[in-house]
């Protein structure tokens, strides 16, 4: 079976995307059918646990028939290698990412902790609004 389908129902003509969920993760998908929304009604359902299939819906004319249906796809698949890796990024860097936050609030940390009789030498007890 192929993994992209056209076809039409109840709520117009659509082109449909299977994915497989050992590849791609929740978080990626999601984000990636989020920044399509401006152009395409979007659905994801999950026929099984190992799959998810998204179907993309053209918010464009109907009448408009010039528009290529495989352009959501691609740009889809597209954006979600590019969330899928940033995924993978924030996972193997997490470690790293809190230690930086960490040592950044240190300071404030330290103030909070020891109450306010410490002098704030760089104001960071004061808010900048």
């Amino acid at each position: 079976m192929s993994p992209i389908q056209k076809g039409n129902n109840d709520l117009g003509d659509y082109v449909a995307l299977m994915l497989d969920r050992a590849i791609y993760c929740d978080r990626a998908i999601m984000k990636t059918c989020y920044m399509l929304t401006d152009s395409y009604y979007i659905h994801v359902t999950s026929p099984s646990t190992e799959q998810y299939v998204v179907y993309f819906y053209s918010k464009a004319d109907p009448s408009n028939k010039a528009e290529s249906k495989e352009l959501p796809v691609q740009q889809f698949l597209e954006e979600l290698h590019d969330n899928q890796l940033r995924q993978i990024l924030l996972t193997e860097t997490q470690a790293i990412h809190e230690e930086i936050i960490r040592k950044a609030f240190s300071p404030a940390a330290e103030l909070v902790s020891k109450g306010r009789e410490v002098e704030d030498k760089f104001n960071i007890m004061i808010s900048a609004v």
